[in-house]
């Protein structure tokens, strides 16, 4: 900005005062340098404590193993608290900000405020942002810079940048991911074979602890017969995967930012689609004069989710796994399913009794900016 002979030229933290007539700095001052929180303006020192940022770029070198951006902070911030809730695919995990609890018995009480690009969201729709269209993460912990957020930013403020346009050529960025997720392997034990079983209930039994009596050879081969392994029957390695392309680019007077995703994770119970997500971004930023701005927002993102419909207590698939024998076999004779000992069949569970959430979010904003002097 050039006023009468003179030039200020800003050069990082300092002032160069420079006249046109001489290539020589005349004077040299150090601004201190400062950050806006909320409604006050503080140095950078004193706020370390306070605010904590992640750039998009380390969140896109996490595993593959990672569908949500909730998962992804684990360890990044200090202060952040994440825990996962369930193993479900594209299940979000749970944030606490500095160990906040609410004594609070609605759900997600002591959860954080969440602002995307200034708009605000619950977890679920926070978590289910695409890693690659992230810009930033900043973690707000203190009084002073939630400040501006007012009462319910109580227990603290996650807010997120995501990517925008830049001027230059376009620029194009395809992101993908591929990983795999199994069962454990029990270490401190390991589960009986029909032969094995057969031989335990024998020796229970003439020892009196087991009321059936001792099986026959004849009873025996049947059912060495249909000997199997629930575990076989019911889990698999999960395959995770993760696409996204993005477009990114401008003039000096327009930007622009499109991105396309896909991911999902099969889950580890066979014939179900745990988790799977769809999503699409556009923005576009015009300089309309040297004051005036304008700036177009759009963006969907769908996602499904199977699971079976009981899955918890005796009904949950791991249960069976333990607990029913070897020897039981999934179908009857007639082709109906086998109730088995525990009068449940983890297979016709699986098969007869799903639940399939489909959310569908779209989100659009039209901002302006016109600076007065």
């Amino acid at each position: 900005m050039c006023i009468d002979s003179r030039c200020s030229i800003f050069t990082g933290q300092s002032i160069n005062a420079q006249t046109v007539k001489r290539d020589t700095t005349t004077k040299v001052k150090q601004i201190e340098e400062v950050v806006l929180v909320g409604v006050q303006k503080k140095k950078k020192e004193e706020i370390t404590q306070a605010v904590s940022v992640v750039g998009g770029e380390e969140l896109t070198r996490m595993s593959a193993s990672s569908t949500g951006i909730t998962n992804m902070l684990q360890g990044k911030m200090s202060g952040l608290q994440v825990s996962t809730n369930s193993g479900k695919p594209g299940e979000p995990g749970s944030i606490r900000i500095r160990g906040a609890v609410n004594v609070s018995s609605v759900l997600g009480a002591s959860d954080p405020l969440f602002v995307v690009d200034g708009i605000y969201m619950t977890q679920r729709q926070f978590n289910a942002i695409p890693a690659s269209d992230i810009e930033s993460v900043t973690e707000l912990k203190d009084a002073a810079s939630t400040a501006v957020y007012g009462a319910r930013a109580a227990n603290g403020v996650i807010v997120v940048t995501t990517k925008r346009g830049k001027s230059g050529k376009p620029s194009i960025v395809y992101d993908t991911r591929f990983g795999f997720a199994f069962k454990p392997k029990d270490k401190n034990f390991t589960m009986m074979n029909t032969s094995q079983k057969i031989q335990y209930e024998n020796e229970m039994s003439g020892l009196g602890i087991n009321p059936n009596p001792v099986y026959t050879s004849e009873e025996a081969a049947l059912l060495l017969a249909n000997d199997h392994d629930w575990s076989k029957d019911i889990l698999r390695n999960s395959t995770i995967q993760y696409h996204n392309l993005s477009i990114r680019g401008g003039s000096e007077t327009n930007s622009y930012f499109v991105s396309l995703g896909y991911d999902s994770d099969s889950g580890i119970l066979q014939e179900l689609d745990g988790f799977k997500r769809y999503n699409a971004r556009f923005n576009f930023d015009q300089k309309i004069t040297d004051k005036l701005k304008m700036g177009f927002d759009f963006g969907i993102v769908n996602t499904k989710t199977q699971d079976q419909r009981f899955s918890y207590n005796a009904l949950s698939p791991f249960y069976s796994i333990y607990t029913l024998n070897p020897y039981e076999t999934i179908y009857d004779s007639d082709g109906s399913f086998n109730p088995t000992t525990n009068s449940i069949n983890p297979i016709d569970l699986r098969r007869n009794e799903l639940t399939t959430d489909w959310r569908t979010r779209f989100n659009a904003q039209i901002s302006g900016t016109y600076e007065f002097f």
